[in-house]
Formats: C-alpha cells, structure tokens, sequence
C-alpha cells in the first residue's frame, strides 16, 4: 500500500493542500496546532476504507467529533470538505475521494465516490498507525475498555494493539527485517513475548512486565513485534506520529536507521515530529540513492489556513522550527559563556549572570 497523493479540501486546519509522497520517507514538522497528526489519520481513513463512505465512519472513528457530527470536521464557514488520495502497489492502482456533505444532506447518503482499478491485483501490504503514546504495557485493559465503554480512545489505539497482539509468523523475516529485529533487540536488551495478554520483555532466562520496562524500550519493542508478525513488511504503509517520544537520542538513532533500512526494503514511512535529532537523523543517514521528502506546514495566524512547504533536502527547508529553535537555544549558551562574569556565576556588577539585563534594570528601579 504506497500512498501517492493526497489532497485535502477544507478539512479542520486545511482550506487547500496537497501532498505528493515519495516512497521512501516523508516527514511532516511544523508547530503545534498545524495538522501534522490530522494528516495522518486522514492518509489512514482514505488507505483503510474500501469505499467512500467506510473512510467517512472511520473519520468520525479516528477524530471523535462530538456527537459524531462529521461536520465539526468541516473547516470553520464552509458547508463541506473533501479528501482524495491516490494509492499505488505494483500494477494495481486506485483513487478515492471523499465529500462529507454539509448538515442539509441525508446523513445516509453515500458520498462522492469514485474508484479506479487497473488489470494485476497484488497484495498491497498493511496500513499501520502508531500513535505517540505507548500502550503495550496496558494493552488488554485498553482493549477490554474499548470494546465495552465509550471513551477518548481513537481507532488508531485499538488497531495497533490488534496487530500487536498478533502471532508470529510461521516463516520468520529474513534478510533486511531480520537484520532489523536483531539490532532492536541489541538496543533494548531482549525481544518481545505476549503471556496470555500481557507483553514481556525476554532478557535471556528471565521476563520482565512491560510495565517494569522503559517508555523508550516499549516504542521500539512494538516495532520489533510488528516486524515478527508480518504487520511491517515490503508493500506496507508506516504511519508514525511523533516516533522521538519518550525516547532518548542514542536510541532515536537506532530507530532511524532501522526506518530508513525498512523503507529500502519496500516500506513506505510517513511520520511527524517536533525532534531535532530526528530531522537530523534522518537527513544524516540517507544515502545516495534513497528518497526522503520534507513538509513543512505553518499557519500565520492561529485563524488561518495551513500553508505547505515541500523539499527533497532538508538544507532546503525555508520554513523550519525545529532548527530555528535550535539555532537560538545555541546562541543563547554562547551568549552565557561569552558574558564576563564575577565570582558565583555573576557579572562584574555582582549580578546573577542569567538574568536578562532588562529584568536588572526593572529590580534597581523598583528599589
């Protein structure tokens, strides 16, 4: 399942936009509040639902609008919004669109649909989402809560803990997935076990509960369980919001290499971040002949639409926060070491050397 396009019409942050995936990996960054997230439930609604009107349920599904009006999705003065993606795996191709129609329509009615099929089926590969958040080690609560009670939890919790808690599979990977599973192993000292509903991490002769397990072990540990069951493999499409969570950068380093190793393999990854060390990792770790694109969205104002900035190098990139932070987090420590102290961090004037100067001048008045 590699997704080509994707186009969004006045959907929640989005007036118009469109996205044209590479293969390889893509990478969303942008602030808070610019539909990083939104864009990768939409690319999972329109890969999951076989027609138009299943990618719509799934969208209430995946977004929870209250009451499950579908219109609350709907850009903030318009009366309807459309999504249409363009998906390709070997010779069969598709496109699917989307209209959630305005309140006034028969909430019944289909919506626009259309859909073309070319001659060769083949098999198209999982979609995966993983969310930010780590599960696994309340993964059976979770579900049990689900199927049960009304909650917060979006779609994207249940189907990834479906895919984790399947079996192995009877051929183990081989090659590149193999090498993949290995080196994850390496990093978080052991493999991943479910006892009856529970995840463990095997070390050796003795398990641990996952709840006894690092946050940042956890997050890889899936991955690796996804490789081992077949979730992850050549034709699949990896949907990851925020994979730097709750990770440390030696182990952010593991990761991208092995997404980048995955992605030679045949898996398309499209993931958003807010990491320097990510975007780094990423860009540093690429070789010749790989494919990575860049999207940057930014909004001027908290009101306006999402504007998207689109790059194949990351020294490109015109529009980017996460460096821009950076950059001025390392020119306030040089700032610091380069200002003339006293004794016990302070200036020549016995003043705390980390006070801005405007602070100063507003205790003296004060005095």
């Amino acid at each position: 399942m590699l997704l080509e396009r994707l186009h969004i019409g006045n959907f929640t942050v989005f007036e118009q936009a469109t996205f044209e995936f590479c293969p390889g990996i893509n990478v969303l960054i942008g602030t808070n509040g610019t539909g990083k997230t939104h864009l990768l439930k939409l690319a999972y609604a329109a890969a999951a639902g076989r027609t138009s009107r299943d990618a719509i349920l799934r969208l209430v599904d995946l977004f929870q609008p209250t009451g499950g009006n579908r219109m609350h999705l709907v850009r903030h003065g318009q009366d309807r919004a459309i999504l249409n993606a363009v998906f390709d795996r070997m010779e069969t191709k598709w496109l699917v669109t989307v209209l959630i129609p305005d309140a006034r329509d028969d909430t019944e009615k289909p919506s626009v649909e259309t859909r073309y099929f070319h001659s060769g089926a083949s098999d198209e590969g999982r979609t995966v989402f993983v969310p930010s958040k780590e599960l696994l080690a309340h993964g059976a609560g979770i579900r049990s809560f689900m199927e049960v009670y009304q909650s917060s939890f979006d779609l994207t919790f249940k189907d990834i803990l479906d895919l984790a808690y399947l079996p192995p599979l009877k051929d183990a990977p081989k090659g590149t997935f193999h090498e993949c599973m290995r080196d994850i192993q390496q990093a978080i000292g052991g493999k991943t076990r479910v006892e009856g509903e529970e995840f463990r991490l095997q070390q050796g002769w003795r398990e641990l509960e996952f709840s006894l397990v690092a946050e940042g072990h956890r997050k890889l540990a899936l991955l690796w369980k996804l490789i081992e069951n077949g979730s992850v493999r050549p034709g699949t499409l990896l949907l990851w919001d925020e994979p730097e969570a709750n990770l440390n950068p030696e182990l952010i380093s593991v990761l991208i290499d092995v997404l980048w190793r995955l992605s030679r393999a045949g898996v398309q990854v499209v993931l958003a971040t807010h990491s320097y060390f990510v975007l780094r990792e990423i860009d540093l770790g690429a070789q010749t002949s790989d494919r990575v694109r860049y999207f940057s969205l930014s909004r001027t104002k908290a009101k306006s639409p999402v504007t998207v900035e689109v790059r194949d190098s990351y020294e490109q990139i015109i529009e980017n926060p996460i460096a821009r932070k950076s950059v001025e987090l390392y020119q306030r420590s040089l700032d610091r070491a380069l200002r003339p102290k006293g004794g016990n961090d302070s200036d020549d004037h016995g003043r705390p050397a980390d006070v801005p100067l405007r602070r100063r001048r507003a205790s003296r008045k004060a005095r």
